[in-house]
């Protein structure tokens, strides 16, 4: 991650409000922690979109 910029943790960005919430910060220039532990593959999509963004999200 760059150093000097943000980062959000949300959890359950997987689905729903914290997929909208987690795109939301993206583009406010966050970068992004995703923490999706009921489903794995919804977390990994999520942070690849995050990423269209430009921000690092994992």
């Amino acid at each position: 991650m760059s150093s000097g910029s943000k980062t959000a943790l949300i959890t359950g960005s997987g689905q729903n409000i914290g997929r909208g919430i987690a795109h939301q910060l993206a583009l406010a220039g966050f970068n992004i922690i995703v923490n999706g532990s009921r489903n794995q593959e919804a977390a990994e999509a999520v942070a690849a979109e995050v990423r269209a963004h430009g921000v690092d999200a994992h």
